[in-house]
């Protein structure tokens, strides 16, 4: 039994192992063995990882109540996205959930709670939401308004078939010149940028801003590897190689 503080209700309660990506995204029933990155060393981990990375951080009641968060969001993103119609814009597919067929409440939720547990994650220490990391738990408790112009996600379906697909990992990312929390596991990328002001093309923004608000919320799914794709796949060329880093 391990007893600290718990880091959703701030109390001294006993500490269950809590998911920093949640279980059920590693699609382990369907992927069996997969490769991972340990942000912590930062080097590339090939183990048969049955229950993914995960931490002494929060009391079961806590974990539970963002364990029904992950739960809703599994359905949205791996049965009812994919079986959803798209439309093909400039080669790229994109999948379009118009209001009444989402909670917007959740599912926004569901993305900030991704960027906060990553934050607090000793094992994903390459990433911080620094002063947003009290601003994102004090949203996910109800005890502040929420901000359009914070942890605003963007939501990329992967179908590429690539050796870095089963990878599940968070790292610091950048967008338009502002911090974002990029994570990634089997099928999806999804980056979460923490602040969107005072960034470097308004207009872009506004566009990734409109993917997920109460009205629409917006998946596009690509067949091509990202940037990031190439970036991964290159640190993991590297890691094998001796006294280097994941991470240049």
């Amino acid at each position: 039994m391990v007893v600290g503080i718990c880091k959703f209700c701030g109390q001294e309660k006993e500490l269950i192992k809590s998911h920093i990506i949640p279980k059920s995204f590693y699609r382990l029933k369907e992927r069996g063995r997969f490769a991972a990155i340990t942000p912590s060393d930062r080097r590339v981990d090939i183990v048969h990882h049955q229950n993914g990375f995960k931490e002494y951080l929060m009391c079961s009641n806590c974990d539970g109540s963002l364990g029904n968060l992950d739960a809703y969001a599994e359905r949205i993103l791996f049965q009812e996205i994919c079986n959803y119609p798209f439309q093909t814009v400039d080669n790229i597919k994109t999948y379009l959930l118009k209001n009444g067929e989402f909670d917007y409440n959740k599912l926004r939720k569901f993305f900030i709670s991704l960027a906060w547990r990553a934050s607090i994650s000793s094992e994903f220490n390459t990433f911080s939401l620094g002063k947003y990391e009290d601003v994102a738990l004090k949203i996910l408790k109800g005890e502040l308004s929420d901000n359009a112009d914070l942890f605003v996600p963007i939501v990329m379906r992967k179908q590429t078939q690539t050796p870095i697909d089963n990878i599940s990992t968070c790292f610091r990312d950048r967008v338009l010149g502002k911090y974002s929390c990029l994570i990634k596991f089997p099928d999806y990328e999804i980056k979460v940028i923490t602040n969107t002001k005072d960034n470097n093309s308004p207009e872009i923004m506004r566009i990734y801003k409109s993917c997920l608000t109460p009205e629409e919320f917006l998946v596009m799914e690509t067949d091509c590897a990202t940037d990031y794709d190439v970036r991964l796949l290159e640190a993991i060329i590297r890691s094998h190689r001796p006294n280097n880093h994941i991470i240049s």
